[in-house]
């Protein structure tokens, strides 16, 4: 994903000089001298300037090798389950609007999206991901395809003051009309 919007950016700005940075970490703009973060999630009461990009869906993921695809959630209950602290009890929407939710068992809690999804890759359990986080991971794949756990808003923030840089510009532009693609 960053690759393509450096090309993207790249190919329409060629005297923009570019630097990403891939954190979960929410980073302060102003002390690490960030133009522009990507936020997932919701936006707490915050000064900096916001849209609102896409919105992703929620899924569940476990290694390919060692979960067979279900069809309803509840089949999983009983699996070991990773995630976040907040994920001790899981509600899905099914493809007819059918609503399931179950507690879980977790055998490891980390606050990090990113080392979730490693440990999954690593066969520690199931995780819940965002889909465009999960579906990019070649090890992983969705385990109860039809459902979804949600849908998490995607935000690019920058400073108020910025709001007139061309380069602050349009990198935001360039991550609007990303999020506004298909590939979500």
């Amino acid at each position: 994903v960053g690759g393509a919007l450096a090309r993207t950016l790249r190919e329409r700005h060629p005297d923009l000089r570019l630097r990403l940075s891939l954190s979960n970490a929410r980073v302060d703009l102003v002390r690490d001298g960030v133009d522009v973060a990507l936020r997932v999630g919701p936006l707490p009461d915050t000064s900096l300037l916001a849209a609102r990009i896409t919105s992703a869906e929620v899924g569940a993921y476990a290694r390919r090798d060692r979960y067979a695809r279900a069809k309803h959630p509840s089949e999983l209950a009983r699996e070991p389950w990773i995630g976040l602290d907040a994920e001790a009890t899981l509600k899905a929407t099914g493809p007819q609007g059918q609503r399931w939710r179950g507690a879980v068992s977790r055998v490891f809690v980390c606050d990090d999206r990113a080392v979730l999804r490693d440990a999954a890759v690593a066969g520690v359990g199931a995780v819940l991901l965002p889909t465009f986080f999960g579906d990019a991971e070649p090890a992983l794949r969705r385990i109860v395809p039809e459902w979804h756990f949600g849908r998490v808003p995607v935000h690019v923030v920058w400073l108020p003051e910025a709001r007139e840089d061309p380069r602050v510009r349009a990198v935001c532009e360039v991550m609007k009309a990303w999020g506004r693609a298909p590939t979500w």
